[in-house]
């Protein structure tokens, strides 16, 4: 049904057609004005007011059709209100539920920067460090080894054969070369004990607690990266495991000083209230006494007005 209908509908419903009301009215007026009834117009009246009567039942039924279906439309609109409460009760739920997800999703992504933060290496800087340093000397002594090789073959060789080409035993004399040769494996290796010590000076140096981390020799930074930075997913799951225990037992500890905390609160109020009652028993017996030494000196007035009022008498009868 259109608007439209629905309008002429209530207009239908809510308008009286008063033409018959007005015939009536027209036939009485005809009726009183003559001096002789007249049967027609009684007959008229009759049937007129017949068609009233029936006018005024429907007008009835009208009304109580009207009655419920605006109950009914009451109830509709109480069903309607009470559906908009559950929504509006629902749209409050989800956005709890929404506050809760965001404040948890924050949380977890202040645990995976906590956890992040705890599985940085302590070593890396140190590590990448000693790689990059052996890396050089191993360049420097490339270098040098090369420069060694360019000098010796720029060198004429000569015809005769090196006597470090012929094997030498132990009971062999020893040669004039072999000497300068076994200086340099000792000075090599000195330099060597040396480096070595070196660097276990830098670690003793570093206050490094971590001792999971160890310093392997590796050839590229990738590799140390991946040794170092990356965990596993077992790993990380021990850890975060190992991280709820932490928070659950700080959880503990905090109930426990908070428990702690509410009985000393107690304990102090009701030292608090003993301190209350004993400043009113004081001042209770402040006051008492006080009153007392005040009956007491009016008491010593009266004996002593009492007394120079027995001399006045002694001296008037003298």
């Amino acid at each position: 049904m259109t608007q439209s209908q629905e309008d002429l509908a209530v207009t239908q419903r809510v308008l009286v057609n008063d033409a018959l009301y007005r015939r009536i009215a027209k036939t009485v007026t005809a009726m009183a004005q003559l001096k002789e009834a007249d049967p027609e117009l009684k007959q008229q009246l009759a049937s007129d007011l017949r068609a009233y009567r029936l006018m005024l039942t429907k007008l009835k039924l009208q009304k109580a059709m009207n009655d419920q279906e605006v109950e009914k439309l009451n109830e509709q609109a109480g069903e309607a209100s009470k559906e908009t409460e559950k929504l509006q009760q629902t749209t409050a739920e989800l956005e709890a539920q929404l506050a809760e997800a965001r404040q948890i999703q924050q949380q977890k992504k202040q645990y995976t920067d906590l956890t992040s933060e705890l599985l940085r290496p302590y070593k890396v800087e140190v590590t990448l460090t000693r790689v990059k340093e052996s890396s050089e000397v191993k360049e420097e002594e490339k270098n040098d080894n090369k420069e060694d090789d360019e000098e010796e073959e720029a060198l004429p060789t000569p015809a005769v054969t090196s006597r470090s080409d012929t094997p030498q035993t132990e009971d062999s004399p020893r040669r004039h070369g072999d000497e300068d040769e076994a200086e340099e494996d000792g000075d090599n290796e000195d330099e060597d004990e040396d480096v070595g010590m070196k660097d276990d000076e830098a670690d003793n140096s570093m206050d490094i607690d971590d001792e999971d981390v160890t310093v392997p020799e590796f050839e590229t930074y990738s590799e140390v990266i991946n040794a170092h930075l990356f965990r596993t997913r077992a790993e990380a799951a021990q850890l975060n495991s190992e991280l709820q225990q932490d928070i659950a037992d700080l959880k503990v500890t905090n109930r426990q000083y908070e428990a702690t905390w509410q009985q000393r609160r107690h304990r102090f109020l009701e030292i608090i209230a003993s301190l209350h009652t004993f400043q009113g028993d004081i001042q209770t017996e402040k006051a008492e006494q006080e009153r007392r030494a005040a009956e007491r000196e009016e008491e010593e007035k009266k004996r002593q007005e009492e007394e120079q009022d027995a001399d006045d008498d002694d001296g008037d009868n003298e």
